[in-house]
């Protein structure tokens, strides 16, 4: 057999449009800066990004069809536990650092805008650092994944994968939509 062969698939992401982005977006953008406390999280310490605690329930019916196309796409059934959602508000010069949600299954984001020099997502290999110089070089590997982002893009992916968000260069406050979720039951559709 002359092949190779990928032997452990960890690390994936799920990147769709967002379904229902407009009912999305126009609940993030009803936030004003007058609903941030950041103090009402209890991570973030290494990053400079503003934060909204959401305790909306018209969120939830929302991300759950996106939750859905994801199993849907895998070839799943899924029934999960959608924990308590959040903003994020990047202003100028504004970050988020390297990090994960390992504590939950997923995790996921919607992006409300983009534009150029806006922060960019992007995940980070956390076994990148295993490969010698030489294997990245003749590889072309790379430790860092700039997935394409655009208004409207949903991301979802293992809680246990690194990301952050790169420094935000631009006026125009950068906003996303977070959340994490569980699976509580789940099996193969036929």
């Amino acid at each position: 057999m002359n092949e190779v062969v990928p032997l452990f698939l960890t690390s994936y992401s799920f990147i769709s449009k967002c379904i229902n982005f407009k009912e999305v977006y126009d609940l993030v953008y009803s936030y004003t800066d007058d609903d941030i406390d950041n103090s009402d999280f209890n991570w973030g310490t290494n990053c400079d990004v503003d934060k909204i605690s959401i305790s909306d329930n018209k969120f939830y019916p929302l991300i759950a069809d996106n939750i859905q196309a994801f199993a849907t796409q895998i070839g799943v059934r899924l029934k999960s536990e959608i924990h308590p959602p959040w903003i994020n508000l990047y202003k100028r010069g504004q970050y988020q650092e390297i990090h994960d949600h390992s504590n939950h299954h997923f995790a996921g984001t919607i992006f409300m805008n983009n534009d150029i020099d806006f922060g960019k997502f992007y995940f980070f290999d956390r076994n990148g650092y295993k490969n010698p110089d030489i294997i990245k070089n003749v590889f072309n590997l790379q430790d860092s994944f700039y997935p394409p982002i655009e208004q409207g893009t949903i991301i979802i992916f293992p809680g246990h994968m690194l990301h952050g968000v790169s420094p935000h260069r631009n006026d125009e406050i950068r906003r996303t939509l977070s959340f994490n979720f569980d699976i509580l039951d789940g099996k193969q559709c036929s």
